[in-house]
Formats: structure tokens, C-alpha cells, sequence
């Protein structure tokens, strides 16, 4: 079947959703702010630069002493489910978006029902904070 060649799955049973979807997509951010700075775990050996330590994925903040300056941020991990009822769809969109655009707004594309958003919010669960 083509759907599940693709790495989809394929569920029939709900006749307004699209029955070919992705399984989840995984939304990671990390989050820098917030963190007490006696709690920060160092993640870069001592004078690394700002941007070295970003691009290993981690926060930098030098205005408070004593304590590690690059250090490893909090990670917001979602599971985005992109099959949503066609009448439960919320828009995300505008008028002539595209499918990158949708994207790129962290929103679910499908343009298969006429009368619905085709750019819409994703159903998101199993929201966990880890550190």
C-alpha cells in the first residue's frame, strides 16, 4: 500500500479525516527562560562563546556570576496529530496559504475537503517538560 510505503499510517474508519497521515509529528523547543540560574546544568566547556554554545542546542546567559553561562535549556516536546474532522478543523491560515507556509507555522496542511481550513491548528497531547 502505498500509504504505509510512504511511512504513513492508514486508518479508514473516520470518513472525514484524510485516511492516509502521519503517525505524529514530534514539536521540540527548547526554552531558555525561566531556568533558575542555581539550577543550570553546563553544557559547554568554560569559555565557549555565545555562539558555540547555540549551535550545540543550548542557552547562553552571561549576566549572572558564578554560575555556568552556556547551559542546557528545558525541552517542550508535543506530539502534533494532524487528523482532525474536517468539521472540527480550526484555522491557521489565510486565504492562499500554501502547504510550506502551514508549515511553517508549526499547522497541518490538507487540502482534500473544499468547505474546510486546509491550513489548520493540530490536536497536541503528551506535552512534557524535560530537563
Amino acid at each position: 500500500m502505498e500509504c504505509i510505503d510512504r511511512g504513513c499510517c492508514f486508518n479508514s474508519s473516520a470518513p472525514e479525516v484524510s485516511w492516509c497521515y502521519h503517525p505524529g509529528i514530534q514539536a521540540v523547543q527548547n526554552e531558555c527562560g525561566g531556568i533558575d540560574p542555581k539550577t543550570r546544568t553546563s553544557c559547554g566547556p568554560s569559555g565557549v562563546t555565545p555562539e558555540q554554545c547555540r549551535q550545540n542546542g543550548c542557552c547562553f546567559d552571561n549576566s549572572v556570576i558564578r554560575v555556568p553561562w552556556c547551559f542546557k535549556s528545558l525541552i517542550r516536546k508535543e506530539t502534533i496529530q494532524c487528523a482532525v474532522m474536517s468539521t472540527r478543523r480550526v484555522d491557521c491560515g489565510f486565504f492562499g496559504i500554501n502547504k510550506e507556509q502551514c508549515y511553517l507555522k508549526g499547522c497541518c496542511y490538507d487540502s482534500s475537503y473544499p468547505n474546510a481550513p486546509w491550513c489548520f491548528y493540530p490536536d497536541i497531547t503528551d506535552v512534557t517538560i524535560i530537563e
